[in-house]
């Protein structure tokens, strides 16, 4: 159960993607009325989660309080029958060592291996139902850095609820990003939480029936790299994207627009610099105009969705 101080706010809860924006990791995967399967069957995410409060919780003489976003995806997979040797009952732990990360002595779990001739789920992780939940915090924070997770993992499950662990990666990413952008009292981040609802359903409810909105969404996501060709097409892909989106936010005329709508720079300004960028007139890109682009977008997105 949580306690009385505890944050757990819901930003979308459905069969296949819940976001949930939590202070206690524990306490939200245990909660009896909202169970986890994942959690419940997978080690790996238990030994993650519970390292992550761990070390979070060593870090509360820095800050009051700690949120988390929890992005947890649920997609259906083909049923796939492994019955040539793609799969083994394997040890956990072996020779003083984990085999599956969160692993115990004396513990067996299930390892797929993809074959090149043998049996394998035809499938493909999407993205979009997490894009859509980050490009929405991402928007309601007016956030112009890139998303760091703190942990990911995933596995296949069985017909009788157990977990398989492919064999062909180990999905836990590095740590860091965390980053504060101002304090929030537990009713703020209340309203927050229902601004960044409202802009995640209406994302949702447009890209199912409008290819420019998902492609807004999957642009406005910035990724960890120092590469400045990245960051070049990243520019041009973004702004193509508001391009083709402005009658949707309501800015018809939005490349011709001399005032600035969010930021430091005006649409025109950001027409001459993409102009620049597709030229190759500039040297590296200028990380102000990286900043004011995402502003700008997430500006318009606000007054849309909000």
């Amino acid at each position: 159960m949580l306690g009385a101080g505890d944050v757990d706010y819901v930003i979308c809860d459905s069969d296949t993607c819940r976001a949930t924006v939590v202070s206690d990791l524990n306490s939200h995967f245990n909660q009896s009325d909202r169970s986890s399967l994942h959690y419940e069957i997978d080690v790996s995410l238990r030994k993650g989660v519970g390292r992550i409060s761990c070390e979070e919780a060593a870090k509360t003489e820095y800050f009051h309080a700690r949120i988390f976003l929890v992005i947890e995806q649920y997609e259906k997979v083909p049923a796939t029958s492994l019955d040539n040797g793609e799969y083994f009952l394997i040890d956990t732990w072996y020779d003083g060592k984990e085999i599956i990360e969160g692993g115990c002595q004396g513990e067996k779990s299930l390892m797929a291996v993809r074959t090149g001739d043998g049996a394998w789920p035809d499938f493909s992780p999407g993205m979009h139902a997490v894009n859509t939940v980050l490009a929405a915090v991402k928007v309601g924070q007016d956030t112009t850095h890139y998303f760091d997770p703190l942990y990911s993992c995933s596995c296949f499950v069985t017909d009788d609820n157990r977990a398989v662990y492919p064999c062909y990666t180990k999905m836990s990413v590095g740590y860091g990003g965390a980053r504060v952008i101002k304090p929030i009292d537990s009713d703020s981040l209340s309203e927050k939480v229902l601004e960044i609802r409202s802009i995640h359903e209406g994302l949702c409810k447009d890209a199912l029936v409008l290819p420019q909105v998902a492609e807004l969404i999957d642009s406005v996501l910035l990724y960890k790299t120092q590469d400045d060709g990245y960051y070049r097409l990243w520019f041009l892909r973004l702004w193509q994207a508001l391009a083709d989106s402005k009658r949707l936010l309501g800015s018809p005329k939005l490349e011709n627009e001399s005032e600035i709508i969010a930021g430091r720079f005006s649409p025109t300004q950001l027409k001459k610099y993409r102009h620049a960028v597709a030229h190759w007139w500039t040297g590296k890109v200028d990380f102000s105009y990286v900043t004011g682009i995402q502003q700008t977008v997430h500006e318009l997105l606000r007054r849309k969705y909000q």
